[in-house]
Order: structure tokens, then C-alpha cells, then sequence
């Protein structure tokens, strides 16, 4: 199984794709079902807010969604990362890029009133 590729990932248990834990699981398996485990119950928790949206608001849902399983939940992370051929949004251009894509959906009204169809069509322009 693949998951994200670093040279040194602070995230990571030492020689391991295994994101440290609250939980210290670090086998991938049985971190990832007690993951889902976890955020399937959190993520009913939540209480989600109508639009505008911005990077400290979406830093508060993964901290409510996260946080019983990372103690850095809701933080921006501060390594580079990719996965397979992909690399993720360099680590000093997350914030900036995060205010554009708020930006860019609200000028788009938020994607509300569209049809599943055309939402999924639309947000796949908005990915960091």
C-alpha cells in the first residue's frame, strides 16, 4: 500500500508511512480502520457553517475531525509531501493558494444551487 513519500517526515513514525498517532497504532491497517473508525463518528460531531469559508475555518473542521487522533489536528503541515507521481501543494504556498481557492468559490457563490453533476465538474478546478 502507498502512501505519502518523504525523506524525513516529522508526521511519521520513524521508518514508516504511518502518521503518528494519539492512538500509537503503527501498523497501516490497523491505523486506517480505527482512522475511519474514528472520524466516521467525529465528523457527525461537527457543526458545519453556511459560506464565506477561509483557511482558519477549515483549519477548525479538521481540528473537530481530527483531533482525537492527531495531536497536530487542525495545523497546517510544514513538510512537503506526495503520493505515487503526485506531489501535494509546496508547504510555503498552502495558505496562499487555500485564500485563492475561497476567493475563486465565492465568486462562483460557493457552488450553491448546482446540480450534483456540475458541482463534482466545477470542483475539480478547485483543488490545492
Amino acid at each position: 500500500m502507498d502512501k505519502y513519500d518523504v525523506s524525513y517526515d516529522q508526521y511519521c513514525y520513524d521508518n514508516s508511512s504511518v502518521l503518528k498517532n494519539k492512538l500509537n497504532i503503527n501498523d497501516i491497517y490497523g491505523f486506517e480502520k480505527a482512522e475511519r473508525d474514528i472520524t466516521s463518528i467525529t465528523i457527525l460531531r461537527v457543526s458545519y457553517s453556511p459560506p464565506p469559508y477561509n483557511i482558519y475555518y477549515f483549519k477548525l473542521l479538521h481540528k473537530a475531525i481530527f483531533s482525537e487522533i492527531f495531536d497536530w489536528a487542525g495545523e497546517i503541515r510544514t513538510v512537503d509531501i506526495s503520493k505515487n507521481n503526485t506531489r501535494f501543494c509546496n508547504v510555503n504556498r498552502i495558505e496562499p493558494e487555500a485564500e485563492k481557492l475561497f476567493s475563486q468559490l465565492e465568486n462562483e457563490q460557493w457552488l450553491i444551487g448546482l446540480e450534483k453533476g456540475s458541482c463534482i465538474q466545477s470542483g475539480e478546478h478547485h483543488v490545492i
